[in-house]
Order: structure tokens, then C-alpha cells, then sequence
């Protein structure tokens, strides 16, 4: 225990220290008793996971008798604390721990509330780890059908919970009584007062995955609910949403007033309170929800959404070009659903004005001639059109060729604008050409994509890079290409253009696929130095060699 609040301050042990650590613990594992050995591992896991995780032998065991005599309490804080340390649990150690906490919950009186209370951290401890042996399964279904022999017993918020472990253990109605299910989510939805709209929201979230048809009594609680909610001064634009995405992609029979009071909810009067801050996936959802239940867009609703939408667009970190396209899709189906327009001249102003305008694809665009004869507009149809026109230039095969005929328009004095769509639609037939079973690397892609980053600074979609860098990686992988140098000064290029784009980007989706890209792109950048510092000594002239030295510290 010394040694442990030593290393609270100093966490890095050398690799001396390390070893006399081990030795101690492998000596005295077997020794101490079950109190002793809590007490360490209890302080262990106070280090943090990082520490106690670089302190821990990998091939450690417990001894099974830890776990003899210990009561319940205990028994469920060894279990949690082992979990936080990330311990390599053996089959033995688990199926001893499993075997005693089943003999103990087995013995308790599910008459006594706290006896139900430590059922339920049972289950929620199990529900949280990564399940890997039968018995602790097994518990967890032993345990879960003790506490539905006492459903009635249970409030709101105990049933919701345990819906959530049976989520989070991913068991299906063949497991046990689906009958049992049910009950649960009648229970949860029993009190809408002591149901909060976050609880209600996550219900609702589990409702198509628990039941994909619930009897019309379960439907009769959700809607009992959604009425109080309506009426209550918490539901804001998350809720909205939420509410909104299970009714749009699930086939739940909700009632249709009340699902187009929550699509309105920001836009009604009769709310208590006023909700800001409307996301834009709250806006996309209200437009398909209109959709899905046939009705037009009253005036008080588009004269709101007009204006969360304005603000929304203010947000710097609220659209994203996929967001956007999204929005105006939705808004098209309803205008050709009910021959009403959404969008009124405010909002397709700042849609125009918008820094994502350039980026939107044509068919998005085309959607906004229907509500504007805005000169920006009809200038990027008209530039998309010609460009698309260049089908000489695009279905050229050798880079060489291309970048001769697109020097060529560039000294005609062709529109920027034009020649920056030529660009692209170069790069895009690249990026949706690919199939992860092409192996050669085709030079002509390195080539052409290496003369949009000098021509395009800054105006090569996201989604472009990441499908750049995906075929890049696809490629390396399998196939060495014959001039090494251009793919790795590429590399270093493509990493470069994608770390700057996750600097700007405000999507935490994008974002999540840009780290993705930018990981695939330095694994190929890696590949790249790999093999020529196997064949350095094969470049025939004295600057290939310089060059190879210069990327290299480049990347």
C-alpha cells in the first residue's frame, strides 16, 4: 500500500522498479488474505487506469479463495473494482466469483427493497464489462428473472434500468419471457410524473428494439407520456429530435396529433416556455416527420422554423455540407408531397451567402432555383453544366494528357470557377471508382490529385480527402508503386490537407471519419518509408536520393 500512494505522485516506475513491483505482488498474491488484497487492489484502482494498467503483470492470476466468504457488498465491489483496473480475469476466478454471487443472491429476500437495489447494481455491474464466460451470463439472467417475478414492486425508473441492461447485454425475447418485457415498459411508463422527459426519450430510444409491434397498452403509456411532456416546461430541441427520429425510422404506430404537436412543439404557443438553440437535426426531422404523416406546413411553423433556421446557420458548428443537402432534400419532398414551400427569402439568402453554398452538389442547388432567381444561383448551375460538358478532358487516361489540355484552358483564360469543377470532377471519378479489391496504384490518380492541391487551396471537400486517403491506403497495401517518391510527397500533402480540415471541422461525424483518414494516411505514409528505405540505394541519381532524405524529414 506504500509503494501504491507512492506511485499516486510518481507514476512512471523504471524498468527496476517495475520488476521488484511484480515480484512483490506475485509473491504476495497467494498470501494475503481477502481483506489485505481488497485493500490493494481497492487503492489500485484509485491510481487511474493508465497507471494501475502499466503496473499490472499481464500474466497475473487471483487466487479463487478471494472470493470465499465475501458478502454481497463486497463480492460487487470486487467485481467493479477489477473492472476498472482492466484485470485479466481468468475462466476460473469468474466462474468462482459468478458461483458465489449466485449462491448469496439466491438466499435473499426479494421482498426487501434493498434486496431488489442490489439486484439491480448486479445487473447494471455485468452490463457495463465485456461478457466473456457462460456463467457470468448466466447470473445476469438468473438475477434479471429473480427481479421480474417482483416486477410490480418496481418504480419508473428501476424498470427503465433494467431495460437498459437487457439492452446493453443485447438479449432478445428468445432469452426469456418477452411477456416480462413488456411489463417492464408499462411499469417505466406507469407515473408520467415520475418519468423525466431525458428517462422517457431513452425509453422510447429502446421501444422499437425491445418490441418492434407493442400491444396497443404500451402505445397508450408512450402516448399518456408525450401529452404530460407536451405540456411540461423541459422539452427542448433534443427531445424534439429524439422523439421525432423513432417515430420517422421505426414503423411504431404513434398517434399522429400527437406526433405533429411534438414536429410543431417549437413553433406552438401554448409551451410553456420558449425553446432556442433548434438543432438542425431537429429542423431536417420536423420536415420528414411532415412528410411521413402527409400534412402541409402551417404558417405559425414555417414562419419558426424559418427563423431557428437562420440562427442555426449563424452557429458556426451546425451544418456541415452533408447536413445542409440533407435539409434541402427533405424540403424538396415536401414542396413536391404538398406544392408547399418551406424555405422563405431570408433562408435561402443566407444559404447563398453561406460558406457551404460552394460546396453543395448540384441536385441541392437546382432545389434552390425553385425559390430564388438569386444571380449567384443560377451562376453555379450554369458553371456545374458546363463543366460537366467537359467529358473530353474527364475520360482522358493519361495524367500527363490532362494536365496538358486542362494547362491549355487555363491560358484560354476559362472561368476559374469552371476550371476548380473540372478539377473536381476529376478527383471524384477517382473517389467513386474505387473498390477495395483494386490493387495497382494507379499513378495517374497521384498525379491528377497532386495538381488539385496545387491548383485548389482550400476548396476540396472533406469528403473528398477522406475518399483520397482510403484509396491511397487500399492501395499501398497491396501494391508497390514504381515512382515512390511522388506517392510519399503525396502522403505528407494528403496528411497535411486532412489535419487541417479536422482543425476547421465542426461535425463530430466528419470529424470521426477525418481521424480515420488521417490514421489510414500515415499508415501509408509509414509504407512508403518502409520501402524506400529498403531500395534507397537503387535511385539512379544523386537528387532523388537528396529528395528521398528531404521527405523523409518532412514526414
Amino acid at each position: 500500500n506504500y509503494v501504491i500512494r507512492y506511485l499516486k505522485h510518481s507514476p512512471q516506475l523504471n524498468r527496476e522498479g517495475l520488476q521488484r513491483w511484480e515480484n512483490i505482488l506475485m509473491n504476495h498474491l497467494e498470501s494475503w488474505d481477502s481483506p489485505q488484497l481488497q485493500t490493494v487492489l481497492g487503492n489500485l484502482s484509485k491510481l487511474g487506469l493508465q497507471t494501475s494498467s502499466h503496473i499490472l503483470p499481464v500474466d497475473l492470476k487471483l487466487p479463487l479463495t478471494l472470493v470465499n466468504g465475501l458478502e454481497l457488498p463486497d463480492l460487487l465491489q470486487l467485481k467493479m473494482t477489477l473492472n476498472s483496473l482492466h484485470w485479466p480475469i481468468s475462466a476460473e476466478f469468474e466462474n468462482a466469483w459468478a458461483n458465489e454471487s449466485e449462491i448469496q443472491l439466491n438466499s435473499q429476500d426479494l421482498q426487501d427493497s434493498k434486496v431488489i437495489r442490489s439486484h439491480l447494481q448486479y445487473l447494471n455491474c455485468i452490463a457495463q464489462t465485456k461478457v466473456k464466460y457462460q456463467s457470468t451470463k448466466a447470473l445476469f439472467l438468473s438475477t434479471l428473472n429473480r427481479i421480474l417475478l417482483r416486477v410490480n414492486a418496481l418504480d419508473s425508473k428501476q424498470s427503465l434500468a433494467v431495460l437498459y441492461c437487457v439492452l446493453k447485454m443485447r438479449l432478445s425475447h428468445e432469452v426469456f419471457n418477452g411477456g416480462a418485457l413488456d411489463a417492464l415498459a408499462l411499469r417505466a411508463l406507469k407515473d408520467p410524473r415520475s418519468l423525466s422527459i431525458d428517462s422517457f426519450c431513452l425509453l422510447l430510444d429502446s421501444i422499437p428494439e425491445l418490441s418492434p409491434n407493442p400491444r396497443s397498452s404500451i402505445l397508450d403509456g408512450i402516448h399518456s407520456n408525450l401529452q404530460f411532456h407536451l405540456q411540461s416546461s423541459r422539452m427542448d430541441s433534443s427531445h424534439i429530435s429524439r422523439i421525432l427520429n423513432v417515430y420517422t425510422a421505426s414503423q411504431l404506430d404513434l398517434d399522429k396529433n400527437l406526433v405533429h404537436r411534438v414536429c410543431e412543439a417549437f413553433a406552438n404557443p401554448e409551451m410553456q416556455h420558449e425553446i432556442v438553440n433548434v438543432t438542425s437535426e431537429c429542423l431536417v426531422l420536423s420536415l420528414q416527420t411532415l412528410v411521413k404523416l402527409h400534412l402541409d406546413a402551417s404558417g405559425n411553423f414555417q414562419r419558426w422554423w424559418n427563423h431557428h433556421f437562420l440562427m442555426a446557420l449563424e452557429r458556426s458548428t451546425e451544418f456541415d455540407r452533408e447536413k445542409l443537402d440533407i435539409l434541402l432534400q427533405s424540403v424538396h419532398l415536401l414542396m413536391k408531397q404538398n406544392r408547399s414551400s418551406v424555405l422563405d427569402a431570408s433562408s435561402v439568402s443566407g444559404i447563398v451567402k453561406h460558406s457551404l453554398f460552394n460546396a453543395l452538389p448540384l441536385e441541392s442547388v437546382a432545389i434552390l432555383r425553385n425559390f430564388t432567381d438569386d444571380e449567384a444561383v443560377t451562376k453555379r448551375i450554369s458553371l456545374e453544366e458546363q463543366a460537366s460538358h467537359q467529358s473530353t478532358i474527364l475520360d482522358v487516361k493519361s495524367s500527363d494528357e490532362f494536365e496538358t489540355i486542362f494547362n491549355a484552358l487555363r491560358l484560354s483564360n476559362t472561368n476559374e470557377k469552371q476550371l476548380e469543377f473540372i478539377l473536381k470532377a476529376r478527383l471524384c471519378k477517382y473517389c467513386n471508382n474505387h473498390t477495395e479489391q483494386d490493387s495497382a496504384l494507379d499513378m495517374n490518380f497521384i498525379h491528377d490529385a497532386r495538381l488539385a492541391f496545387r491548383i485548389l487551396q482550400s476548396t476540396i471537400p472533406n469528403d473528398y480527402l477522406i475518399a483520397l486517403a482510403r484509396r491511397l491506403f487500399n492501395s499501398l497495401k497491396q501494391d508497390a508503386p514504381k515512382n515512390q517518391l511522388d506517392v510519399l510527397e503525396f502522403c505528407i500533402q494528403l496528411e497535411q490537407r486532412l489535419k487541417d480540415a479536422l482543425d476547421s471541422s465542426a461535425s463530430s461525424e466528419e470529424r470521426k471519419l477525418l481521424r480515420h483518414a488521417l490514421s489510414e494516411t500515415s499508415a501509408g505514409l509509414e509504407i512508403c518509408l518502409d520501402r524506400l528505405e529498403h531500395h534507397h540505394h537503387e535511385f539512379g541519381f544523386c537528387e532523388d536520393f537528396l529528395r528521398f532524405l528531404s521527405l523523409s524529414v518532412a514526414s
